[in-house]
């Protein structure tokens, strides 16, 4: 029952929230971001939510450009900061839709468009849309770094001399991370994923490759990695 910190499970979440608002005509794939945050750089060409949904966006991520500016990755980092980062942004690394290139600036961006389409801050409409269905009544979105419920378990790495270090958890980034969740909602999640019991997501829409402009499939569904397990 204790929560912790899912990281890039977080993900398929902010997607089963984007293909539920498609669903309910608020948004749709094919609109450019720009339509829903006037904020977003022009680059020249449309970046819409699916590039940015299938990571083939080109948007460059959060981690080497807070470095660049000066910041370091231990340092306090909110969805906020991101944005201001991907405003200030003047070029993609390769144009949309021809290449795949992870990228968790663009699930914060996502979960920007999510609030504003809906009304609601992303994670109170999470809280009031995605979970109640399958009884989460834990699990959470963290956008406050001074939230108490997320400092029960933390994570550690193994040094080369054999000692165990904690890691820095020092981002309040909804949407491609910050979700605190048990293991026990987490397996009923997965559990009504494999099942697809209605809950108002679309999974067989979820579990679906996405595709480049050419199109080459993907390894990358919405939100989930798609492969093989034991054949």
């Amino acid at each position: 029952q204790t929560l912790f910190n899912a990281a890039s499970l977080a993900k398929q979440f902010t997607a089963a929230a984007v293909l539920m608002l498609e669903a309910e005509g608020k948004i749709s794939l094919q609109d450019e971001v720009r339509a829903h945050l006037p904020e977003f750089p022009d680059f020249g060409r449309p970046v819409t939510i699916r590039h940015l949904l299938y990571h083939t966006s080109g948007l460059r991520d959060y981690g080497g450009l807070i470095q660049m500016s000066g910041g370091r990755m231990d340092d306090p980092i909110t969805s906020r900061d991101v944005l201001k980062l991907v405003s200030r942004q003047r070029e993609l690394n390769f144009p949309p839709g021809t290449e795949f290139a992870y990228s968790n600036a663009g699930y914060i961006v996502l979960a920007e468009i999510v609030a504003r389409a809906s009304g609601l801050k992303f994670r109170d409409w999470i809280q009031a849309r995605l979970f109640p269905p399958l009884d989460m009544k834990a699990a959470f979105f963290r956008d406050d770094l001074t939230d108490p419920r997320a400092g029960s378990v933390c994570s550690y790495s193994r040094s080369a001399d054999g000692r165990f270090e904690k890691q820095a958890d020092n981002d309040a980034t909804p949407g491609p991370g910050s979700l605190f969740i048990s293991a026990a909602e987490m397996a009923r999640w997965l559990a009504s994923s494999q099942a697809r019991a209605p809950a108002g997501v679309p999974w067989n829409r979820m579990a679906a490759p996405g595709t480049l402009d050419d199109g080459r499939l993907l390894h990358y569904a919405a939100g989930l990695i798609v492969g093989r397990n034991r054949g």
